[in-house]
C-alpha cells in the first residue's frame, strides 16, 4: 500500500518517463511539463510522476541545474529517515566486500554517487582517512548544521554514516581487519580522521540562510565517525 504522498509533484513527458522506467537517476529541465505552482525549496525531496500521474520517483530538486531532479528512490512507500540511509551505506560496503579483496577495503570508494543511489556524494577511504565530496544541492543540504548551536539541522545522513561505517570497522569478522594467529595479533587504532578539502570559491547562488546555517564539507560530518 502506497504511503501518503506530501512532497511537491513534478510531472514529466514521456521521454523522460522512458528513461525512467529503464533505470535512468536523472530528470531534466527540457523534460518536465509540469511544476508546482509554488516553487519549492531548492535542494527538497520531490515527486515525479509520469504524464498520467503514475508515480515514478522521488528525488533531490536542483533549481539550478539542466538536471532538476536526481532520483534517490522509486519506491513510493519509502520513509526518508536514518534508517532509510543507513540500509543504503550497508548496501554499499556490502558490495565492497564481495568485490574487493580483503586488502583492498582500506584503500577504495566507500558511496560513489548515483552508483549507490546517493546522488552527488562520493566517499573514499585512505586508510583511517575519508574523503568526500558533495555535487549536488540536496546531498549538501543533508549535511547543514546550525553553527550558533552546533546542532545538526538534518542528523538523517550522518547517523546512518557514522553507524553503519563504525560498525563495518569494529567488526570482528570484516575483511578491513583480517583475522591474525593469535601471536601475531595486533589492535591497530579504528579511529578514522577527516581531512578538511582546500578552501575553494564558493558555489553561486544556493539559498542558505547563513545566519542560522553553515553548509559545512562533508568531512565534517563524518568526523569521529562513532569511534572512540
Amino acid at each position: 500500500m502506497k504511503s501518503e504522498r506530501t512532497y511537491p509533484v513534478y510531472k514529466v513527458n514521456k521521454h523522460a518517463e522512458g528513461l525512467l522506467v529503464g533505470g535512468h537517476p536523472w530528470v531534466y529541465e527540457n523534460d518536465i511539463l509540469e511544476a508546482p505552482g509554488t516553487t519549492p525549496e531548492n535542494g527538497t525531496l520531490v515527486d515525479v510522476v509520469s504524464p498520467k500521474g503514475a508515480y515514478l520517483g522521488t528525488g533531490f530538486l536542483s533549481l539550478q541545474s539542466k538536471i532538476r531532479v536526481r532520483l534517490i528512490s522509486r519506491n513510493a512507500n519509502d520513509t526518508f529517515d536514518a534508517s532509510f540511509w543507513r540500509r543504503r551505506v550497508e548496501y554499499a560496503w556490502a558490495y565492497r566486500k564481495t568485490v574487493l579483496e580483503p586488502d583492498d577495503l582500506s584503500a577504495c570508494r566507500v558511496i560513489f554517487g548515483e552508483a549507490d543511489q546517493f546522488p552527488g556524494l562520493t566517499v573514499d577511504r585512505f586508510n583511517n582517512i575519508l574523503v568526500t565530496q558533495t555535487l549536488s544541492v540536496g546531498m549538501e543540504k543533508l549535511l547543514l548544521t546550525k553553527s550558533s548551536k552546533g546542532v545538526n539541522r538534518h542528523r538523517a545522513l550522518r547517523t546512518a554514516l557514522k553507524a553503519s561505517v563504525s560498525h563495518a570497522l569494529r567488526s570482528r569478522n570484516s575483511p578491513v581487519r583480517p583475522r591474525q594467529s593469535a601471536a601475531k595479533v595486533r589492535h591497530p587504532s579504528t579511529k578514522l580522521r577527516v581531512r578538511r578539502p582546500a578552501a575553494r570559491e564558493a558555489a553561486p547562488a544556493i539559498p542558505v540562510n547563513t545566519a542560522s546555517a553553515t553548509a559545512l564539507p562533508a568531512l565534517n560530518i563524518l568526523r569521529r565517525l562513532g569511534i572512540r
